[in-house]
C-alpha cells in the first residue's frame, strides 16, 4: 500500500452535482458524480454516511488503483488509500474496519474512519474475490492460490483450506447455521464450517456439453428452505441441498452464469447470463414449471447481479449491444424492472462497462461505477432493499478475464518491452513461458504466480468427464493434454488429440479433452503443456 489521503469537503472537487435537487430528479437521473482514478467495476460497500469502493488503473505501466471512501450525500471524498495492484472486488465492511483483497495477492484490513492500513495477510495468489465476515470480527475469503483462508481480527491465519482450483468466486457465511460455501474455478461448490472442516462438495457435471467453461465465478445464495443457489460457466441455475450438498435441481439458462442469483419477498430467484437475458424462477422445491419470465433487454451481463427493492421489483446493470464499433461507445444500462410482468419500467444509460451490482439506500438511491472511471449516485424509485434474506449481492465476484489484451500489450503492462514479445521468454524463471502464463492468466513477472493448468485430479469414484480449456487464436503455442498416476515423478501419458473436440469461438478455440477415471484406487493426474513454437491452427 503506498499512501493514504484524507480529504475534506471543500478540497475534494471531483464530485459533480446533479443541475436540480433530488424532489425535481427524474428516474435515472444523475444526483452526483465521483470521477475517480481508474475503472470503477466492483460492487460498493455502503453504510448510513459513506460508500466505498475501488479501483482498477487504466495504466499499462502504473497498476497502482486507489479505494475511495466518500460522503454519501454529497459525493464528496472523505478519505482514499492507494494500493501496488488492482482493486477487482468489492470491499466488506463492518462497524470499524474495510476488508478488500488486491491483485498484489494479498487482503488488507484499514481502519473504517480514517482509511489507516490496520494488518495484511499474505497468499500466493491474486484476490479478486469479497471476503465475509463473522460477529466476532474473523475474515474468510479466497484466493487465485487454490486456498481458501480465515484469519482473526488481528490478521494471524486461523486455518486455510487446499481446493481443487482457485477461488474468484465470493464465499457466503451462514453464521446462524455455523456454514461456509464457497466456490472454486474448478466447477465445485464447497461447504465448511467455521473452523475450517469441510462438510461437503459438490461438483456439477455437464461434460457432454460442446465449448462449455467448467468453472464458477457467481457466488452462493440461500434462501429459508434449506436450498443453496450457484450459477455456474456450463450455463446452468444450480439447486443444492445446504445441509447434505445433494443435487436438488438444476435449470438449464442458454448461457453462461457468472452472475450471482438473488431471492425476493414473495420467493422468486433472479438471475441473469451473459447472453443479456434475466429469469425470474419459483424456487418452490416441488414447481415443475420454473421460470415466470425472461427479459431480452438488458444488455450483456457479465459478473454483477440483481438487486431487489422493496416493492420486488429489479435493478440490474447491463452492457447494451454495440452495432458500429467505429461511432458506439460502451455504456452500461441501469434498468427498473417490473416483477410481474418483467418490463423495463425505466432505463439509464452512463459511460463505460460494469461488472457492479446495483447499491441502493435508505432513500432507493442507487450507486454504481463504471470503466469510465466515474462513480455516481443515480436517482432510483424510491423503493428502499427488499427485507429478505437475499435482495442483492453481499460481495462481487471477479473481474478477471473481462478484458481481452493481446500478448504484446500484456508484456507491457508488466513493464516487458515489446522487444522480448516473444514466445520462448521466461521472465520470472519460474519454469513457465511468458506465453504461458499469459494463455492461462498468471503473472510473468511473479514466480509465486503460476498458471491454472498446473496439475488437476479424478479419482476412482469420478464419472467419465471431460476436461476443458481455451486457446487464443494466433496467440498460442502447440500443447498437449498429459496424464499420470503419479503426482511427485511425473510418468506422462500423452491424450491423443484424435479424441479433442474443438469449438471455433469467436477470439478463441474452446477444447474438450474426455478423461477416464484410473482403474485403481489411486488418482489420476492432469496437465496442459506447452511448447515453443507459434501454432495458428487447433
Amino acid at each position: 500500500m503506498r499512501s493514504l489521503t484524507l480529504a475534506f469537503a471543500l478540497q475534494s472537487c471531483l464530485a459533480f452535482s446533479s443541475l436540480f435537487g433530488k424532489e425535481d430528479a427524474s428516474p435515472g437521473e444523475t444526483l452526483w458524480e465521483f470521477q475517480a482514478d481508474g475503472r470503477v467495476m466492483a460492487t460498493a460497500a455502503m453504510d448510513a454516511a459513506r460508500v466505498y469502493f475501488g479501483t482498477a488503473s487504466e495504466s499499462a505501466s502504473d497498476l497502482t488503483s486507489t479505494l475511495h471512501c466518500l460522503d454519501r450525500e454529497a459525493g464528496t471524498e472523505v478519505w482514499s488509500q492507494t494500493f501496488p495492484n488492482w482493486l477487482q472486488a468489492g470491499p466488506a465492511i463492518t462497524n470499524t474496519r474495510v476488508f478488500i483483497g488486491c491483485d498484489d495477492t494479498k487482503l488488507y484490513c484499514l481502519d473504517k474512519e480514517t482509511g489507516e492500513d490496520l494488518w495484511q495477510v499474505d497468499t500466493a495468489g491474486r484476490i479478486d474475490s469479497t471476503p465475509c465476515v463473522d460477529t466476532p470480527g474473523n475474515c474468510y475469503f479466497g484466493s487465485r492460490d487454490r486456498f481458501f483462508y480465515a484469519v482473526d481480527p488481528k490478521g494471524k491465519v486461523l486455518w486455510s483450506r487446499f481446493l481443487t482450483q482457485g477461488v474468484a468466486s465470493s464465499p457466503l457465511l451462514n453464521e446462524r447455521e455455523g456454514r461456509l460455501y464457497v466456490a472454486d474455478l474448478s466447477n465445485t461448490i464447497y461447504a465448511f464450517t467455521l473452523s475450517g472442516e469441510e462438510v461437503w462438495r459438490y461438483k456439477p457435471r455437464q461434460g457432454g456439453i460442446g465449448g462449455v467453461r467448467l468453472r464458477i465465478y457467481s457466488s452462493p445464495t440461500i434462501d429459508d428452505e434449506g436450498l443453496l443457489y450457484v450459477g455456474s460457466g456450463d450455463m446452468n441455475l444450480y439447486a443444492v441441498d445446504r445441509r447434505t450438498g445433494q443435487l436438488f435441481w438444476r435449470e438449464p439458462t442458454g448461457g453462461v452464469l457468472d452472475s450471482s442469483p438473488v431471492i425476493s419477498a414473495d420467493k422468486h430467484l433472479y438471475v441473469a447470463n451473459r447472453e443479456g437475458v434475466l429469469f425470474k424462477y419459483l424456487i418452490d422445491p416441488l414447481a415443475e414449471d420454473r421460470e415466470v419470465w425472461r427479459n431480452e433487454s438488458i444488455g450483456q451481463v457479465f459478473y454483477g447481479s440483481p438487486t431487489i427493492d422493496s416493492e420486488n421489483n429489479i435493478y440490474i446493470c447491463g452492457a447494451p449491444a454495440i452495432v458500429d464499433p467505429e461511432t458506439e461507445v460502451p455504456q452500461t444500462q441501469l434498468s427498473y424492472i417490473d416483477r410481474f410482468r418483467g418490463e423495463i419500467l425505466w432505463s439509464a444509460r452512463y459511460p463505460g462497462y460494469t461488472d457492479a451490482t446495483p447499491t441502493l439506500d435508505a432513500e432507493g438511491n442507487v450507486y454504481l461505477g463504471t470503466a469510465g472511471g466515474s462513480f455516481f449516485k443515480v436517482n432510483g424509485a424510491g423503493n428502499a432493499l427488499a427485507e429478505t434474506s437475499w435482495a442483492t449481492f453481499r460481495g462481487q465476484p471477479s473481474g478477471a478475464g473481462r478484458y481481452e489484451e493481446t500478448y504484446r500489450d500484456w508484456l507491457i503492462r508488466f513493464s516487458i518491452p515489446p522487444e522480448f514479445a516473444t514466445t520462448d521468454r521466461d521472465s520470472d524463471k519460474d519454469g513457465f513461458l511468458d506465453f504461458e502464463e499469459f494463455v492461462l492468466g498468471a503473472h510473468p513477472r511473479d514466480p509465486t504466480s503460476r498458471p491454472s493448468r498446473m496439475v488437476g485430479t479424478i479419482s476412482p469414484h469420478d464419472d467419465d468427464t471431460q476436461f476443458a480449456f481455451e486457446l487464443l487464436k494466433g496467440l498460442r503455442a502447440p500443447y498437449r493434454v498429459e496424464t499420470s498416476a503419479d503426482l511427485r515423478a511425473w510418468l506422462s501419458a500423452e491424450i491423443s488429440r484424435d479424441r479433442f473436440e474443438f469449438e471455433d469461438g469467436e477470439d478463441r478455440w474452446r477444447v474438450q479433452v474426455p478423461l477416464t477415471p484410473p482403474a485403481s484406487s489411486g488418482e489420476l493426474y492432469y496437465r496442459v503443456r506447452w511448447d515453443q513454437e507459434v501454432s495458428l491452427e487447433p
